[in-house]
């Protein structure tokens, strides 16, 4: 994790809130959407093109990743949307 983003990923990840007798600080992890939201974000500072995540789901609708394109050509950022819109379509 520390190489792809850098060395303070942790607080990124985990906010700090403090217990209700505020006698110790307590991390706790963001949701997934919240953590989600953090890749797009990353990826955007590395390569100039990003498509939006999508997430995919399994039979049961629960989340099993996030599916995210980024490159330097806007011309592989077209075909990965294609690619994207076609998920899309098929999964209803």
């Amino acid at each position: 994790m520390t190489r792809f983003w850098r060395s303070d990923w942790g607080a990124d990840f985990f906010l700090e809130q403090t217990d209700p007798f505020e006698t110790k600080i307590v991390l706790k992890p963001q949701s997934a959407t919240q953590a989600g939201n953090l890749y797009p974000k990353r990826l955007q500072e590395v390569f100039l093109f990003c498509t939006v995540p999508v997430v995919l789901r399994n039979s049961t609708n629960s989340s099993l990743y996030g599916l995210i394109f980024g490159g330097h050509n806007r011309t592989g950022l077209c075909i990965a949307e294609d690619i994207f819109q076609k998920l899309f379509e098929k999964m209803g």
